[in-house]
Parts: structure tokens; C-alpha cells; sequence
């Protein structure tokens, strides 16, 4: 089997993004990397480390990210297209945050990729409820987060999904949801890739939706009908029990729970509220022997 590329989308917590990366550098593996334009220090930072390790790509293009705004969706495609670009070829591609970890050993994890080559580690079904978020006109993007856009994007969708009054910019069986955080095959990101290039209009159909990042991929993989070895399943480890919009931060305390999942990498992790559990998994990672 040939590499693994991981992409890393990350805005924050310096210290926490350099360990992860040097964590995820490996023979088998290489690192693309997305920083939030937002964030000028960590991208210099990031820089200056990793400017001489070939494995590590910082992505010069960046985009200022805003939650649930079609900015993060061009961020994604940016790293899409940086490891199409880039001439090697990948047996898989990871998407991952710059808060998330691997929770078993790199050989590990490529072993079973290589077993179970060429499935599809995605999110995907039909979830009727969560149309809204792209077949109405929603405002955003960077004032999204503002408690009164919410409320009027909410009554928008709620106009949609009850009296069924909105731009419906996509057919209802065309629309597919999933989580951001996947693991594809490079064939079928080439694929992908190819679609867009070729057809800019059906992206910027996303523009002024919600969540596009949880559509967009799932979608096209229908679309363009390569979706025939998909698992619905990301093999991440996430904790949403008691959570709404945004999953538990994983501490010390979740780490039998993590090691008795079968997940591969674990969504989300803080240094700052609990470097522990981020110590013993990055030292589990890194191990060889661990089949």
C-alpha cells in the first residue's frame, strides 16, 4: 500500500499542533497542513519548525475559517487540492482538527487500512431534518457565531422545514449529511477534485448555507457514484453525551474508554485542560510493536 496523507485544519493552541504534527511524521505518512489566516503567529511558527521536513507541507493559500461558514469548506477543498497536486500517490488521505490525536500505534492504523483497502471511511446518510441548513439562504459566515444571526438563520430553516419555503438550491434526494472528519481513498479525492475543478458553479451553491463541511464531501461521493465501498463509519472516537454543538474535551478520565474502542483517532483534545492523556496517547502511537 502506498502512504497516508493526514490534513490538519488548525487555529490554535501552538504548542498542542506542533506535537501533534511531529506525532503524525512517519515513513508512512505525510502531513498537509491548513492554518487559520486568522492566526499570522502560528503559521510563522509553524514555519519556522517545520520549513525543513519534507514529509510537512504548510499550505501557503489560507483561509480565514469561520465555524459553520462556507470558509471552512474552502479551507478543506484547499488541502484536497494541495495533496492532488502535490504528484504522489496516497492509498488514503485522513481529514483530522488540530485537536485530535491517534489513539492506536501509525502501524497499526495503516495495517488495517491496507486490509481493508479500498473502503471508504465516511459519515453518510440521509438526515431530512438537517436539509434546511443548505436549501435556505443562510446568513454567515464570520457573524455566524452572533447570538441574533443564529436566531434568524434558525427561523429561516424553520420557514423551510415547515412550510417548505426556501431558495432549494439542491433536489431533497440529493442531500446528504456526515461528520467533517473522514478518512477516503486518494482515487476517489482525485475524483472529487476533478468535479470541482471542472464544475466551480456546483461549489459556490454551498455559499451562504450552514455546516457545508458536513454536506459537501458526503454529497458528491453520491453524485458521482463512487460511494459503493463506503463504511459508515470515520473510525473516530468522539464523545457528543451531554454535548450540543460541540463534542466533550477528552481527558485522562475517558482513556479506558478510548483504548477498549476500535476508533483510530480521537476528537478533541485540549493540553491546556489535560496534557496527560495527550502524553500517553502520542506515546502509544508512536509504538512499533503494537499489531
Amino acid at each position: 500500500m502506498d502512504k497516508i496523507a493526514y490534513l490538519v485544519m488548525c487555529h490554535k493552541n501552538e504548542q498542542q499542533v506542533m506535537t501533534l504534527i511531529n506525532s503524525l511524521v512517519d515513513k508512512y505518512a505525510d502531513v498537509y497542513v491548513h492554518v487559520d489566516k486568522k492566526n499570522t503567529e502560528l503559521y510563522q511558527k509553524l514555519s519556522e519548525n517545520f520549513n525543513k521536513i519534507p514529509s510537512v507541507n504548510l499550505l501557503e493559500e489560507r483561509v480565514a475559517v469561520f465555524w459553520g461558514g462556507f470558509s471552512q469548506l474552502r479551507a478543506i477543498i484547499g488541502l484536497i487540492k494541495a495533496v492532488v497536486k502535490s504528484g504522489t500517490r496516497y492509498s488514503y488521505v485522513s481529514l483530522i482538527s488540530g485537536q485530535d490525536l491517534l489513539i492506536k500505534p501509525h502501524l497499526q492504523f495503516y495495517k488495517y487500512l491496507e486490509r481493508c483497502y479500498p473502503k471508504e471511511f465516511i459519515e453518510l446518510e440521509r438526515h431530512a431534518e438537517f436539509d434546511a441548513r443548505i436549501n435556505t439562504f443562510q446568513v454567515g459566515s464570520s457573524i455566524s457565531r452572533y447570538k441574533c444571526v443564529r436566531g434568524f438563520n434558525y427561523c429561516l430553516r424553520y420557514i423551510y422545514n415547515h412550510f417548505h419555503v426556501g431558495i432549494k438550491k439542491f433536489r431533497v434526494k440529493d442531500i446528504y449529511k456526515g461528520g467533517t472528519w473522514w478518512t477516503l481513498t486518494g482515487k476517489s479525492l482525485e475524483k472529487i477534485m476533478e468535479y470541482v475543478d471542472a464544475n466551480p458553479v456546483y461549489v459556490n451553491r454551498f455559499k451562504h448555507t450552514i455546516c457545508a463541511d458536513e454536506h459537501f464531501i458526503q454529497m458528491l461521493i453520491k453524485k458521482l457514484g463512487i460511494d459503493k465501498w463506503i463504511c459508515n463509519n470515520n473510525l473516530r472516537y468522539i464523545d457528543w453525551e451531554n454535548c450540543k454543538d460541540n463534542p466533550k474535551i477528552l481527558t485522562n478520565d475517558d482513556y479506558e474508554k478510548i483504548m477498549n474502542s476500535s476508533a483510530f483517532i480521537g476528537r478533541k483534545f485540549d493540553m491546556e485542560k489535560d496534557s496527560i492523556i495527550c502524553d500517553r496517547l502520542i506515546e502509544y502511537s508512536r509504538k512499533k510493536d503494537c499489531l
